[in-house]
């Protein structure tokens, strides 16, 4: 800051890579202590699956693990999903190339440091999705011919003997598939591709086994939408439309809401889209297409009808699948995946608001005025910086720090003739928010 800064720079926010290819896709989770666990397979077609061990507000792993298979002769497939059910417990489960088809699941009980053998928990083949209810794992096949299938498992404790896949709806191939969990239950969505995708969705209340087709009931039949995805309970879908229109619904708990278009979610690709729900119940929508240059944005909404206006994420040329870990608070981390060379990391920060104003805009040299501020959300102790443009460049005057309601107030003094541009700075905090700039007063010296 002494040697002075242009602009409003937010460097802890730009993307960054972790070792390894990720063209078979990956998933994060967020820990129970703050930290992330990255689950990805590394190298182009079939590879082997890494476990990143990320802290907050870091810019490289603190472990980076290999999964060893039980046969050397496997093959891994598709996207390794990752879970951290309890305190220091990663769990990653994957497909190898087993006959019949072996869905693994390994454990670490040290945050993801090091995991323990596979242990065989499936036989659905490639897993197109899966996510945790209670203490039980739920996963599906996707691109799967034989119909719409489930298995489930304990998520700690497996016991090694895989249950037999169970048909939900055997008459229809399930390409894309999703699921979520919504008022405690299960949200398990798929789509069949006739002269149009069609999306079915389906919901196992609390309380009913997960593993058994008859808890599963109708929810929603979208003709004419191919299902993008499902997180928590939100459910995005694109319409088959001249403008590939992305759309957002929300469950209930006794039905879909009605649709909304999420915001810059039209006008056709190339593009790409996820959506991860974040703890407190907001759905983070991510977006890259070839009309924003292949930039990465995200939008959240609560209600499915009032959005946030677009975060700009970094550049997302690299990526072609997303996968965020979400605190409740909306911050975190979105894993982008799809190249061979690389898996980027792009940190989700929340913003300060700063505003300052001069108790006097005009005062006489010699004599001095107060510029007080405020900053939402307030974080009472953290530091605040005032600074002076000249030029192109922003120097430091003083530092204070917030006080209760994010208050603070600096005494400026008239030293010379003319005008000075003020501005204050919130400090960031690493992992959480990012710096917040405010507003500039200018303050006229006369004689």
């Amino acid at each position: 800051m002494a040697s002075g800064v242009i602009g409003s720079p937010q460097p802890e926010a730009a993307p960054f890579q972790i070792p390894g290819s990720s063209t078979n896709g990956g998933t994060a989770a967020l820990e129970a202590d703050g930290s992330f666990a990255i689950a990805y397979q590394n190298g182009a077609g079939i590879g082997a699956t890494r476990v990143c061990h990320l802290l907050r507000a870091a810019r490289s792993c603190a472990s980076l693990v290999t999964l060893q298979l039980p046969d050397p002769s496997q093959d891994q497939y598709a996207t390794p999903e990752v879970f951290a059910p309890s305190p220091g417990v990663v769990e990653v489960l994957l497909s190898t190339s087993t006959t019949p088809a072996g869905d693994l699941l390994f454990t670490s009980t040290n945050g993801g440091a090091s995991f323990g053998a596979a242990v065989p928990v499936g036989t659905i083949g490639t897993i197109g999705a899966a996510t945790v209810v209670g203490g039980t794992l739920v996963f599906t096949e996707g691109d799967d011919t034989h119909g719409l299938r489930v298995e489930t498992a304990p998520v700690v404790g497996a016991s090694g003997v895989p249950t037999p896949p169970v048909a939900i709806d055997p008459s229809n191939s399930a390409y894309d598939v999703g699921l979520g969990t919504a008022s405690g239950g299960v949200l398990l969505g798929s789509d069949v591709l006739g002269s149009s995708y069609t999306t079915t969705v389906r919901f196992a209340p609390q309380g009913s086994d997960p593993g058994t087709a008859g808890s599963y009931n109708v929810v929603g039949t979208f003709p004419g939408e191919q299902l993008l995805g499902i997180s928590g309970n939100a459910v995005l879908t694109q319409r088959n439309d001249a403008k590939s229109t992305v759309l957002l619904r929300l469950f209930t708990g006794s039905g879909l809401t009605a649709p909304t278009v999420v915001p810059g979610g039209a006008g056709g690709g190339p593009e790409w889209f996820g959506v991860t729900s974040d703890p407190a119940g907001r759905a983070h929508v991510f977006a890259e297409t070839g009309r924003n240059l292949y930039n990465a944005y995200q939008v959240i909404t609560a209600d499915g009808v009032h959005w946030s206006a677009p975060q700009f994420l970094g550049n997302a040329i690299l990526s072609n699948g997303f996968s965020a870990a979400l605190d409740s608070a909306g911050t975190g981390i979105l894993l982008g995946t799809g190249s061979s060379s690389t898996a980027s990391v792009f940190p989700i920060l929340n913003g300060q608001h700063v505003v300052i104003a001069l108790k006097k805009r005009s005062i006489r040299r010699g004599t001095h005025t107060t510029l007080s501020g405020s900053v939402s959300p307030a974080f009472v102790g953290l530091s605040v910086q005032l600074q002076y443009q000249k030029g192109a460049k922003w120097y430091p005057v003083a530092n204070t720090h917030e006080k209760a309601g994010g208050k603070f107030s600096f005494t400026v003094k008239a030293t010379a003739i003319g005008k000075i541009r003020y501005r204050a700075v919130a400090s960031d905090r690493l992992g959480f928010n990012l710096f917040g700039y405010s507003n500039v007063a200018t303050l006229t010296r006369t004689r």
